[in-house]
């Protein structure tokens, strides 16, 4: 336990290493010249690609009438949202939404005809298999995919949240999960009185703890993790009820109908009203294009950045002697 907190320690000082550098406060070394220069100017057309996102989203009703007014949300992960869930209608309820993201209490464990072994995080309505394939089993590069359509012989009902397992494919949208869990570790830096969703993440957080035994290995970041997703689904839930509502149609969420599981209403962090029935108008195939290839291009570049900002971090753990010591406010 000590050398793990000892070897964060030490890469949180060569990180604060690598910002001084990035950020001139101490000088550049001759080997890293390059490298730094590549990374400024990443992280400048990556702050012009935010901007454009910013003004792309100012476009869009479901960005202006409800998620810009959540304390936590800003325009790119407004756009994520959109890129992966647009049109909202392909979800006919709240619950479609949270198992496409993986957030469910069971799953259910399936084998076609075919061979094919599946894990879905709600149950397989069809009875067919829906894995993507090619007519020649993937030996045609390029080739177009279609269902398997395989008869699903075995389906099995299993306690706990879907995940990965060797020579199973996973029915969910992982992408989905990855960007609720850095949207939920937004929620948490946000002031409890000014955010519906940290409050919410608070009180789960709590609970979560107060359940778990005192000596259990790992029990913190166990109450974070069940609060993240049961942050991450009341938040997907809450987006598709208003998303659906301004376009139009009525969804009731199933959490509503059970007893003790009342969703009380949502107020907006800002105060602004939630939309009303028919306010928000349904985004075109081009915008729809525009957007993900928008938010993709963002994400390139910040792979990229972070990619050489993790080259400095190693250069300087390599070249730690050659390095003067860093200021207080570095």
């Amino acid at each position: 336990m000590e050398t793990k907190e000892t070897e964060n320690k030490e890469e949180r000082i060569f990180a604060r290493y690598a910002t001084a550098i990035l950020t001139g406060k101490i000088a550049t070394p001759a080997p890293l010249a390059e490298l730094v220069t590549n990374a400024n100017g990443l992280k400048r057309f990556e702050t012009s690609i935010e901007a454009q996102i910013k003004g792309l989203m100012s476009g869009y009703d479901i960005y202006t009438q409800y998620l810009r007014h959540i304390q936590g949300i800003g325009p790119v992960f407004a756009a994520n949202l959109i890129a992966m869930l647009d049109p909202i209608t392909r979800f006919e309820r709240p619950s479609a939404l949270t198992a496409y993201a993986g957030l469910t209490g069971r799953h259910y464990v399936a084998q076609c005809a075919k061979g094919h072994k599946i894990i879905y995080a709600a149950t397989p309505k069809t009875g067919l298999c829906n894995v993507m394939v090619t007519e020649d089993n993937g030996k045609s590069y390029g080739e177009d995919r279609k269902p398997c359509g395989a008869n699903l012989t075995d389906v099995q009902e299993v306690n706990g949240a879907p995940r990965r397992k060797a020579g199973h494919i996973l029915m969910i949208n992982t992408n989905l999960k990855l960007l609720m869990f850095k949207i939920c570790s937004s929620f948490e830096k946000q002031p409890t009185e000014k955010s519906f969703y940290r409050k919410l993440y608070v009180d789960a957080k709590m609970n979560a703890l107060a359940k778990l035994p005192e000596d259990e290995k790992g029990r913190k970041m166990h109450a974070r993790l069940t609060a993240m997703r049961k942050v991450s689904s009341r938040f997907l839930i809450d987006l598709h009820v208003n998303w659906m509502h301004g376009l139009g149609y009525d969804v009731t969420p199933y959490q509503s109908t059970m007893e003790n599981h009342t969703m009380f209403p949502l107020v907006l962090d800002d105060g602004t009203p939630l939309p009303v029935r028919g306010s928000i108008s349904p985004i075109n195939d081009d915008h729809r294009y525009s957007i993900r290839q928008s938010i993709g291009f963002f994400y390139d570049l910040q792979k990229l950045r972070i990619a050489a900002t993790n080259n400095i971090i190693s250069w300087c753990k390599e070249h730690r002697d050659a390095l003067p010591p860093l200021d207080e406010e570095d």
